[in-house]
């Protein structure tokens, strides 16, 4: 950790070896900041704004919060840059907790930057971070400081409460607790009791859980990664093909055919990296999610070494036309089985239109499983692992997996 002395107190940032996931200070280095932050600091300003995330109950009965970064990218020159963010959270009556998170800045391509004045950018980069709550009251205090010792320091107030309607959900935090956000792992290993022996393709939809969001958030990673890894943890195939994509870059993002646990990290930190990314130009051609859609589709139907089941994972999109049947090949087989586990925020109400993928998964007999809370995530369990038993007696012995979801998280109103 190297140290930066502004004018009157000393910064602590993490620029050699920096990485994104968020650590929890303690000891010496949690005084420094915890006594820095008190203090107040001075030094040259780093000209950010930031919105707080107010607390929202997830799948997992904890408190999620968090906060938007929105840095002007002129403020760094167009070159990479390395950013810190410490988080100082106060309970009410409780000594604070320090976290801490790294940054990586892109540079603006060279490319790019040769035709463009920089000084005049009015383009921002936008990163956030999150932690768990109990319920409770609390302070929050910010500060960010970049590779060039400037810093932006900001504090708010905020209350985690359950609502009538969650009075009586057991909270899984303490009350006036504080933590960091928890990192989602696989062990590469089969789940469920043992590995059946099926091959499983798994098309993750990269996509906010708020469907009016325009950027991949940290609360957002976490409930793709907690998804993902508990389908992971619980299904017994033997092998398993992971895509990502996004619709609205109208891409895909990840691909890895014997996905295992450093696929997992890999897919982690692509997953960071599309919040700090662009929508190419290519992205705004008219039809382009179709073509991009159409392709996962076919290319499971068309293969010569074919997945016995398929499953579509993510939040309910904004995309919500129907492919054009031509573009879709027809099946020849009912193999393999697609599903679609679409995942609503309870604060959405009755607006659940089905979505392009919820067309898609219509169009290849699949069957499409709408989730609000976990008692209806445990029913869509008991649901497919139902008609996976029934598929594996009909067909070859191969198709048989579970899906175990506790770790959705709720998304923030808009």
């Amino acid at each position: 950790m190297k140290r930066i002395c502004g004018r009157a107190v000393c910064v602590f940032a993490v620029f050699t070896a920096l990485v994104s996931a968020q650590s929890l200070l303690s000891g010496d280095m949690a005084a420094k900041v915890d006594r820095a932050l008190a203090q107040g600091i001075r030094g040259d300003v780093l000209k950010c704004s930031v919105k707080p995330i107010r607390p929202f109950l997830d799948f997992a009965f904890r408190f999620n919060a968090g906060f938007v970064a929105s840095c002007p990218v002129k403020e760094f020159g167009g070159q990479e840059s390395s950013l810190i963010a410490y988080l100082r959270i106060t309970p009410q009556g409780r000594p604070p907790v320090v976290l801490a998170q790294g940054y990586r800045l892109p540079a603006i391509p060279p490319p790019l930057a040769k035709h463009m004045e920089v000084k005049r950018l009015k383009t921002e980069f936008e990163t956030s971070g999150a932690f768990v709550l109990g319920e409770g009251q609390f302070t929050v205090d910010l500060l960010l400081v970049d590779n060039r010792s400037r810093i932006y320091q900001k504090q708010w107030a905020m209350e985690a409460r359950r609502t009538r309607s969650e009075r009586s959900v057991p909270l899984a935090v303490p009350a006036n607790t504080a933590a960091a956000f928890p990192v989602s792992s696989w062990s590469g290993k089969p789940g469920g009791s043992h590995a059946s022996g099926s091959r499983l393709t798994i098309l993750l939809d990269a996509a906010p859980i708020n469907p009016y969001a325009i950027k991949l958030r940290a609360w957002d990673r976490s409930f793709l990664l907690g998804a993902l890894s508990s389908l992971l943890r619980e299904t017994p195939a033997e092998d398993v093909r992971l895509i990502a994509f996004n619709l609205d870059q109208q891409r895909e993002i990840f691909h890895q055919d014997h996905f295992n646990a450093d696929g997992f990290a890999k897919l982690s930190r692509t997953l960071e990296n599309l919040e700090l990314g662009t929508v190419s130009y290519k992205a705004l051609q008219k039809g382009g999610w179709a073509e991009l859609l159409a392709r996962l589709v076919n290319q499971e139907i068309s293969r010569p070494d074919p997945s016995g089941s398929v499953v579509f994972l993510g939040p309910s999109t904004r995309t919500i036309d129907k492919i054009p049947p031509t573009m879709l090949l027809p099946r020849k087989s009912d193999s393999p089985q697609f599903f679609y586990l679409e995942y609503f925020p309870v604060w959405r109400g009755g607006s659940e239109f089905p979505d392009a993928i919820h067309h898609a998964t219509n169009a290849c007999k699949g069957t499409v499983l709408k989730i609000h809370s976990p008692g209806e995530f445990a029913e869509a369990m008991r649901k497919v692992n139902e008609r996976m038993q029934v598929s594996a007696t009909e067909t070859e012995p191969l198709q048989s997996w579970q899906l175990v979801n506790n770790r959705v998280n709720f998304g923030p109103k808009p």
